[in-house]
């Protein structure tokens, strides 16, 4: 009784395979299994029509893959090829494609942290362009150029950080072992290959630092001629009423000692930047 429209409905649906309009095919082949479940050619079509929709499917988002890789876009493509992957677990392209995609992508990755590294040297951000070469080694171990971009980067980076440290607290320089350390710094730091500016000003700062730190400043000290003063690691003054001294710049310290009274002390700094000062120093309050 339902033959003649369970055909009617398959010769439909071979139509609509033909002009490739699946869907409309595959409702026309659910109706027909609906009127008859046992209906064998209308299982067998509506298997292979359901094929065709899968294989469709899998060739589309295989296709948005690869356009979305052609566009620099590669988790857009990953997705794609998951999704594809998902539809035909069975598809061996697949695996070749996600493969690609993730290739590309850390590649994508690695070239665009290795622009920023370039960008920081360039300026001398030593310490961030270490920092970005590190982050592509987080990536991939063996990466060579960010090894090697690395190990020159942090050197630099420490190197700009003890010579900041030096233009920052010039008084250092008041001890022997910093001046000497100092001047070793320099001399390594003048042997890079084409400095930039900030190097070289760097460079010029320090130099005039060490120039000044060795050229003496005058300081007049003041006393009540009944202090016996003197001023570590420079000399035993004695009792004076004014002494002058020529010292490097640094910063000093004077005691004064008179019997029947408190000790004194007069810590002072000497600098170049200030005006040479006057330190009085005698000891007044009785004990």
């Amino acid at each position: 009784r339902s033959l003649e429209q369970v055909l009617a409905w398959l010769n439909s649906a071979r139509e609509a395979r033909s002009a490739v309009e699946l869907e409309t095919a595959q409702q026309l082949l659910l109706q027909a299994l609906d009127l008859d479940p046992e209906h064998t050619l209308t299982k067998t079509e509506l298997a292979e029509n359901r094929r065709e929709i899968s294989r469709r499917n899998f060739n589309r988002a295989m296709t948005a893959g690869y356009q979305a890789m052609d566009q620099g876009d590669y988790d857009a493509a990953e997705k794609q090829f998951l999704a594809a992957q998902r539809i035909l677990p069975s598809a061996q392209e697949t695996e070749s494609a996600l493969l690609d995609a993730r290739t590309s992508r850390t590649r994508q990755q690695i070239d665009h942290l290795r622009e920023q590294a370039a960008e920081a040297e360039s300026t001398e951000q030593w310490q961030q362009a270490a920092n970005l070469y590190q982050a592509i080694l987080g990536i991939d171990q063996s990466v060579v150029f960010a090894r090697a971009g690395g190990l020159r980067s942090q050197t630099r980076a420490d190197m700009d950080k003890r010579l900041q440290q030096i233009i920052t607290k010039p008084e250092r320089l008041a001890d022997t072992t910093v001046f000497f350390q100092t001047q070793y710094l320099l001399r390594e730091a003048g042997k890079l290959q084409q400095p930039g500016p900030r190097l070289r000003q760097q460079l010029a700062q320090i130099s005039r630092q060490l120039e000044l730190a060795v050229t003496p400043i005058s300081v007049l000290l003041r006393s009540d001629e009944q202090t016996d003063v003197t001023v570590y690691r420079v000399a035993h003054l004695g009792t004076f009423r004014r002494q002058q001294l020529d010292l490097r710049p640094g910063t000093y310290t004077a005691v004064g000692v008179r019997s029947g009274y408190r000790d004194v002390r007069r810590k002072f700094t000497l600098s170049h930047d200030q005006t040479s000062p006057v330190i009085e120093i005698s000891c007044t309050d009785p004990i």
